[in-house]
Order: structure tokens, then C-alpha cells, then sequence
């Protein structure tokens, strides 16, 4: 069974997301985008991850940050907007039993400014990622 990432992001698109899922690190992952983006702000990208049960604390941290920080580098080239730089990722992490049931959701918000630098950004995705991998038992 593979691992789930549903992304809605306005700017996002069946081409960047092929893009996306030609990466080695997402061999056993599986990407759907949401087309419903009427229903959020275009200044909102949502995130939803679904891991099969035993997936490493490791491996989760790398596939989230690493798939945030490749839609962001895709949604910064395509939007030029100086006025209004900033996006807020919303981030939802369920785990997903062997018959594919859901359950243990966390999730969060995170706003990113394109003015921050790429330390920043990082300080941030890596705190965002912390806190969602963090399992209440």
C-alpha cells in the first residue's frame, strides 16, 4: 500500500504535479490534487497526508517537508505578487491502517512570506513538520 499527498494549490497543476511525483524520493507515494479551489483563497496551499501504519518518524518528516518546499519553489516561480507575498499552509497528517482506514489527525497552519530567507523558511518547516509528527498515545 503507498502513501497518500492530496495538495490543493490554486497555481499547482496536472504538469507540476508529474513533475513532483517523477522524484525517486516519492517512489512509493501516490499524489491527488483537489480541484476544488474556489472553495479557499488562492493565497492558501492545503496539504493532506496520508501514511500507511509504520511508516518512520524519519521518512514522514522527510515526505512532508520535502513535498512542501517542492510546491513552494513551484507556486514562488509562478506567482510574482510583491504586495502580497505570503502563503498560508494548512497541513493535515492522518495515519492510514493496512484496509486503508484513517485515523491519529493532526494538523496545522503556517503562514511563509517569499521575503524570508530560505534559513527561515526552513526554521519553520522544520518546527511545522515537528509538531504534526508528534503522536498523542
Amino acid at each position: 500500500m503507498k502513501n497518500t499527498i492530496c495538495i490543493n494549490a490554486p497555481m499547482i497543476d496536472s504538469d507540476d504535479l508529474e513533475q513532483i511525483r517523477k522524484d525517486p524520493v516519492f517512489s512509493d507515494t501516490e499524489f491527488e490534487l483537489f480541484m476544488e479551489h474556489g472553495l479557499m483563497e488562492s493565497a492558501i496551499m492545503q496539504f493532506v497526508f496520508m501514511f500507511i501504519q509504520g511508516v518512520g518518524y524519519n521518512a514522514a518528516y522527510d515526505m512532508i517537508k520535502y513535498s512542501v518546499l517542492n510546491v513552494l519553489g513551484i507556486v514562488k516561480r509562478k506567482k510574482h505578487d510583491k504586495e502580497n507575498p505570503a502563503i498560508t499552509l494548512r497541513v493535515d497528517v492522518y495515519d492510514k491502517d493496512g484496509n486503508g482506514k484513517t485515523c491519529n489527525h493532526r494538523s496545522t497552519n503556517v503562514s511563509i512570506n517569499y521575503i524570508m530567507s530560505a534559513d527561515e523558511i526552513e526554521k519553520v518547516l522544520n518546527a511545522m513538520t515537528n509538531s504534526l509528527l508528534i503522536k498523542d498515545c
